[in-house]
């Protein structure tokens, strides 16, 4: 649940969301998807360019 605090520089009231301290290595990482066919953009096929 989000916290109201008060900005002590300022003097206005903020919210503090306690979801804001995850970090990216928190979530889960979805495996990349291959579509199929040929990429010649993908790396290792830059002679196809």
């Amino acid at each position: 649940m989000p916290q109201l605090r008060r900005d002590p520089v300022l003097g206005r009231w903020i919210i503090i969301s306690k979801e804001r301290r995850k970090r990216p290595n928190d979530f889960v990482i979805e495996e990349a998807k291959v579509i199929g066919g040929f990429c010649p953009l993908c790396p290792g096929n830059e002679t196809f360019t």
